[in-house]
């Protein structure tokens, strides 16, 4: 039961962390201009309330209460693992993993939802508008800036841009890694890690926790996390048949957030698959197609990680 709630408590946190970041990053014309916004301030605006009576906006006019809803965000998400896990850790190591603990399933959640704005910017043609893709290139614009000498390509330069952030994050999932073998016990977190370390071993868990072997294991890790988001598109696409073939107004936020993802996808297949009486069948072949490489990918991922690494997952 607590670990159902402790769930549940994440999942909002991380929803509500993502609608944040977009309050801390779009215009305020933004969301009042595009309905696909409008669910995000139905999320946010009772929340940052309060605080905005209390913190005022910079000279400039930035509002940085939603860094505040992040922090105390973060802060609540620590607070239940601390409350809720970790019974097997004396006290004075419970609050120091929980916020470790909080942090790591935080980025475990952004990554690759962040993946997913990254493939509406290269699905979507430069000339047109996607609020999720601008949201991301306004994140991302400082970063893609150092590389325009290089190219002019913008798809090109978000590439990059994501290669260096997965490589970043990868180092950031290692640290994390070594952190946990430091607040955990040694052979808790080998089993954690489904390690076979025998007792005579010369091979130390310290040695091996941070040896490159673990670092390919945090980069196979968060490339898994990037690659199920599959099952998110499978599902979000499912949903946008549904209503495609019922009576919803086209003019409704939440079906304006669905198309805003699914549109981009769906596109490309339209202008050469046919209708079938009438029938659009590009979300069902979009679907096969998610899952096909989905199921490799991971299959390349299992591999590696066998081979490489020596766990399997």
């Amino acid at each position: 039961m607590s670990i159902t709630f402790l769930t549940a408590i994440q999942l909002i946190v991380n929803v509500m962390i993502l609608a944040f970041i977009m309050k801390l990053t779009l215009n305020p014309r933004d969301f009042f201009f595009n309905p696909a916004l409008r669910p995000v301030d139905y999320l946010t605006t009772p929340v940052l309330k309060p605080f905005r009576k209390i913190f005022r906006t910079t000279q400039t006019g930035w509002d940085y209460t939603p860094l505040i809803g992040i922090v105390i965000l973060i802060v609540i998400n620590a607070l239940a693992l601390f409350v809720l896990d970790y019974s097997d850790l004396n006290s004075n190591l419970k609050i120091v993993m929980a916020f470790v603990k909080s942090f790591k399933n935080i980025v475990g959640f952004l990554v690759p939802v962040f993946s997913v704005f990254v493939m509406l910017i290269l699905l979507i043609p430069a000339h047109a508008s996607n609020v999720l893709a601008n949201f991301f290139l306004k994140i991302i614009q400082p970063v893609m800036k150092l590389f325009q000498p290089f190219t002019a390509n913008r798809k090109m330069r978000v590439m990059i841009v994501f290669i260096l952030f997965f490589i970043i994050i990868a180092i950031i999932w290692h640290v994390l890694l070594v952190w946990e073998h430091d607040l955990i016990d040694p052979k808790a977190q080998a089993k954690n890690l489904r390690l076979s370390l025998e007792q005579d071993s010369h091979l130390e868990f310290r040695d091996y926790i941070e040896s490159p072997k673990v670092f390919l294991f945090a980069v196979i890790d968060i490339a898994n996390k990037i690659v199920n988001i599959y099952w998110f598109l499978i599902i979000l696409l499912i949903v946008s048949a549904i209503l495609s073939w019922v009576d919803v107004d086209p003019s409704n936020p939440f079906m304006q957030l669905i198309r805003e993802i699914s549109d981009p996808m769906l596109e490309p297949l339209r202008k050469v698959v046919p209708t079938i009486s009438g029938l659009d069948i590009s979300p069902i072949i979009a679907i096969v197609i998610i899952k096909l490489i989905g199921m490799v990918i991971i299959g390349i991922l299992d591999k590696i990680l066998n081979v490489g690494v020596g766990l399997p997952i």
